[in-house]
């Protein structure tokens, strides 16, 4: 497991908790994987996974003599029929099958439109008519196909609970205030009645309870260092100047290296916790100038970049990083390899993100791109169809 920063962990781990099974969890950074998971694990280093079957070892020494499982609607099944019979997946043939067409209808409604008007600000209406769809395969009372408790619940439970909390966050890519409206709607519209009451059955259960994570919802995690894309002409040191002037939560310490002339921008997040601050400015580093109409806000007034952007950024930083002769920047490349995970995930499940979708990138870097993931490939082979996906 991770600690629940995706919808994918959030699945698997109400289905355990809901399946009697006996279990060790074991979490695992997802931005300094160790170095036996992908080998020993999940060769596609994601999460979640299960080692199932084989001796009793310690969770962080793996037996080969176990078998190695991955992707979580895969797991949800696996889980439901290790579990005693009729426990998290029904024993009738028709019932299994509205199970399983519960989930595909949540795959391919709510789960396409949350990156489209989460991050590509796309209609908040599309969200309201994904649980529109989702509500009308409710029975009149229950759960997803009735008075049980099903893995079809435990598929929809984490998209209910993060589009909730990003809506009273104002947390996405619309306009200021549209987030809470929007929630009240949910909230309030007789229109949605059914809806609520099937989500607060959800939230009553301990399975729930335990796992869900407020926090990791928003996606915005305290204490990580944050690159700031500022399209100027400016110097990024005047910039640095500028920032800590202006706000007295930034703050600028000398380079640990004393031969570096520049200083290091920093921001306290808390008393006890602080995250350094890279400044980029495009044209420089070879990042492309970004069009204003491309920016897209979360919280209402923090500005982030296009996702395939940072995706491909990422990538470059992945291979610039393979090959550095600095041991301390080659050690990053696992952190990398996390992150590009993670991200393409998100791409290709949530965001439905593709590159025809950003005809504003410039062709020398959508070349340089294509050249980085040839060799991500190579070195994963089993990212190949997520790029494809992409467009790339």
């Amino acid at each position: 497991m991770s600690p629940q920063i995706t919808l994918y962990t959030a699945k698997t781990e109400i289905a355990l908790a809901e399946s009697g099974l006996e279990f060790t969890r074991f979490e695992i950074d997802l931005q300094n994987k160790p170095e036996w998971y992908a080998p020993r694990v999940n060769p596609a280093s994601k999460v979640p996974a299960i080692a199932y079957g084989g001796p009793a070892v310690a969770p962080d020494d793996p037996s080969p003599e176990s078998t190695k499982l991955a992707e979580s609607l895969v797991l949800l099944e696996f889980i439901a029929d290790l579990a005693k019979p009729g426990t998290l997946l029904p024993t009738d043939p028709v019932l299994r099958a509205k199970v399983r067409f519960f989930i595909d209808t949540v795959s391919n409604t709510i789960g396409s439109t949350f990156g489209a008007v989460f991050f590509r600000g796309e209609p908040i209406e599309k969200l309201l008519e994904s649980f529109e769809k989702i509500q009308s395969l409710l029975p009149a009372e229950g759960y997803a196909i009735g008075s049980q408790f099903t893995i079809a619940d435990a598929a929809v439970a984490p998209f209910f609970a993060r589009v909730e909390v990003i809506l009273a966050e104002d947390a996405g890519s619309f306009d200021a205030g549209v987030g809470p409206k929007t929630l009240e709607v949910l909230n309030q519209d007789p229109k949605f009645e059914r809806y609520r009451r099937y989500f607060a059955d959800i939230k009553a259960r301990e399975s729930f309870q335990k796992t869900f994570d407020r926090v990791a919802c928003t996606g915005l995690n305290e204490g990580q260092d944050i690159d700031i894309i500022v399209i100027t002409e400016m110097d990024p040191e005047d910039l640095k100047d500028l920032i800590a002037e202006s706000d007295q939560r930034f703050y600028l310490v000398p380079s640990v290296n004393p031969r570096n002339t520049y200083q290091v921008l920093w921001f306290s997040v808390s008393p006890r916790k602080s995250c350094k601050v890279d400044i980029l400015v495009p044209g420089l580093l070879s990042i492309p100038v970004i069009p204003v109409s491309k920016i897209v806000y979360i919280n209402q007034d923090i500005p982030v970049v296009p996702f395939l952007l940072l995706l491909l950024l990422k990538l470059r930083g992945w291979t610039d990083h393979r090959v550095d002769s600095r041991p301390r920047m080659r050690d990053k490349v696992e952190v990398d390899e996390g992150d590009i995970e993670e991200l393409l995930e998100l791409g290709v499940e949530e965001y439905k993100a593709h590159l025809d979708q950003e005809s504003w990138l410039p062709e020398w870097f959508v070349q340089e791109m294509e050249e980085r993931v040839v060799e991500y490939v190579e070195r994963w082979p089993d990212s190949k169809q997520a790029w494809r996906s992409l467009g790339l």
